[in-house]
Formats: structure tokens, C-alpha cells, sequence
């Protein structure tokens, strides 16, 4: 669903995504707990392999594993040259 949105056709990026964050994304959104909708957004927003990302409060709604997940995998993006901008309060984790 999500590819389809976005008009995207690899499937490479998304599988990673969606392995990485463990997000089954086939149930419909309505039915979705707050970490779940939470791990979709995020899931979202990466799709497209973006150079720059800027996040409000990413973690918020997740649980503290998959908190320190999404910090491990801003942490890569970064070392391949993402750019990120989110608030202060974030940047100091």
C-alpha cells in the first residue's frame, strides 16, 4: 500500500525497511497501534531513499527498543551521508 502511494516500484528498500523496524504493514491502519503507526511513518517517510529528512519528535509512541533501533539506523543513514534535522531534544540522545 504505502508503494503505491508513493509511486514506487523496488521493492528492495521497502523489504529492508519493514525487516529493520519488524513492521507487518498488511493490516489496515485503523487497527494499528500508536508504535505501529508510529514504525509505518517512519517506514514512510525512508521509502524513497531521501538525501534530507526533518523529524518531529521521531521516537515518540515507540518502545524503548525500537527507540534505540530507529537511533541505530539514523546513525548508519548519517554515516552514508543523510542529513537530518530534529529538535535539540532528540540530538542530545
Amino acid at each position: 500500500m504505502m508503494m503505491n502511494l508513493r509511486k514506487l516500484t523496488d521493492r528492495i528498500q521497502c523489504d529492508k525497511l519493514l525487516d529493520f523496524f519488524e513492521l507487518d504493514a498488511s493490516p489496515k491502519i485503523k487497527s494499528m497501534s500508536l508504535g505501529t503507526k508510529r514504525k509505518l511513518a517512519i517506514v514512510t517517510a525512508f521509502l524513497h531513499d531521501p538525501e534530507v529528512l526533518i523529524l518531529d519528535e521521531p521516537t515518540s509512541g515507540l518502545d524503548p527498543i525500537m527507540q534505540q533501533y530507529f537511533i541505530d539506523f539514523i546513525k548508519e543513514e548519517k554515516n552514508v551521508g543523510k542529513q537530518f534535522y530534529y529538535p535539540a531534544i532528540f540530538s542530545q540522545k
